[in-house]
């Protein structure tokens, strides 16, 4: 268990949006492709962070009343 590369459990191709891309639209692809996290990307496509689901979670509803 311990020899388990890290390559063998990623997502391929990686799901990502880009920075501009709305908590929203993030929130539901994630929950579309049961991922806990998505990569957020820069305009050149460079991973620029993550966003969680338990961050969606706690953010978004204070933007929606």
């Amino acid at each position: 268990m311990h020899s388990i590369p890290a390559q063998q459990a990623l997502t391929h191709p990686p799901m990502t949006v880009r920075a501009t891309t709305p908590l929203l639209k993030a929130g539901a692809l994630m929950l579309t492709h049961d991922l806990n996290q998505i990569g957020v990307v820069d305009e050149e496509g460079a991973l620029i962070g993550v966003v969680g689901h338990n961050t969606v979670a706690r953010v978004l509803p204070r933007f929606l009343l």
